[in-house]
């Protein structure tokens, strides 16, 4: 499986699902990874949830998330 975002290979616990377009991508998850992110971590003030979301995603409507903390 590879990242939508980098077409890079997808391995371990650095693996995120964008909670809009559902593709996987790379995003950190330990202060230690070392995978540059290729997405970010929003707060859905909907859900009252953190929300993973591509940089595609994040380009397409920049407006309607605020970086979570």
């Amino acid at each position: 499986m590879s990242c939508h975002i980098c077409q890079g290979e997808l391995s371990g616990n650095d693996t995120a699902s964008c909670h809009l377009c559902y593709r996987d991508f790379h995003l950190a998850m330990t202060i230690q990874s070392t995978v540059v992110d290729c997405g970010q971590i929003f707060m859905d003030n909907d859900s009252l949830a953190l929300a993973f979301v591509c940089n595609a995603c994040v380009d397409e409507r920049p407006s309607q998330w605020a970086p979570a903390g």
